[in-house]
């Protein structure tokens, strides 16, 4: 080989050996590089993605709450509406009875009526008028009916333990001044030894002397019971917890405006009082 050729191979293995090293330096720079890219980006990234701020949220909590409150406030006054009552008839129900009342309205009108009055009953003369009017008594023995079922059904015999304080003592006064009894309830008249004893074991009829008005068929109605009563007897006065107590008729008022006239009749025959029977 000739100088000149030696010189020209060792130049051409001295570039080859030199680019080998500028790559092989090149590729730390680049990796570094794509490395430090992927970092730089990848934080913008997780801060994109971060929730919320939990700050927030209480906020929400607050707002899914309080409609909840206000809905049960709105509607705790349904609670107390009895069963049967119509809402524009709530007013005067509310306003007048009480089992006081109903014990002394019966007491002061068991007296004979002044020569030409009329004792006027608490029985409808005609329902479907919606007009107030009551039958007069004529020369019948005075009597009060008592209903003994709760609002939403009939009472249990069995449970049934004492009667509301003082109520056999006012009992007892009525019939001491000649007023007859009448115990009215949904129950079939084979459960009349139960109610008896439910009825002497609280102390509201001891000597078992009182009248039970109880059904005694498939289609027997309170009404039918009532009304029967009533033409034998001056009913003065009926207490129970439901306007159905009083007269069937409220099973069937559309519109409560249509029936103000019988709103008199709440603490003048007619009387809203609490179950007379407690249950355990």
């Amino acid at each position: 080989m000739t100088q000149g050729a030696a010189l020209r191979l060792s130049a051409a293995l001295g570039a080859a050996l030199l680019l080998q090293g500028c790559v092989a330096a090149a590729i730390p720079v680049v990796a570094g590089g794509a490395l430090a890219g992927r970092s730089t980006i990848a934080k913008p990234k997780a801060q994109e993605v971060a929730p919320a701020p939990t700050p927030a949220l209480p906020a929400v909590a607050e707002q899914l709450e309080q409609p909840e409150v206000r809905i049960a406030e709105t509607a705790a006054p349904a609670i107390a509406q009895p069963a049967g009552v119509e809402p524009g008839l709530m007013a005067p129900i509310r306003a007048r009875g009480g089992f006081e009342d109903f014990l002394e309205y019966a007491f002061t009108h068991s007296a004979t009526p002044a020569p030409g009055e009329l004792q006027q009953s608490a029985i409808l003369r005609d329902p479907a008028a919606l007009d107030g009017e009551r039958i007069p008594c004529g020369m019948e023995d005075a009597a009060v009916i008592i209903d003994l079922d709760p609002a939403d059904g009939v009472f249990t015999p069995a449970r049934a333990t004492s009667g509301l304080a003082g109520m056999a003592d006012m009992l007892a006064n009525l019939r001491a001044n000649g007023v007859k009894i009448a115990w009215v309830s949904g129950l079939s008249a084979l459960e009349a030894g139960a109610v008896r004893s439910a009825l002497e074991r609280s102390m509201l009829d001891p000597k078992g002397d009182d009248t039970l008005l109880l059904m005694r068929y498939g289609d027997d109605r309170k009404q039918t019971r009532r009304n029967e009563f009533a033409a034998e007897h001056c009913v003065l006065a009926i207490a129970g917890d439901a306007p159905t107590d009083f007269d069937e008729l409220y099973e069937f008022i559309i519109d409560p405006a249509n029936a103000t006239a019988l709103e008199a009749l709440y603490g003048d025959g007619w009387f809203i009082t609490p179950p007379v029977l407690s249950e355990e």
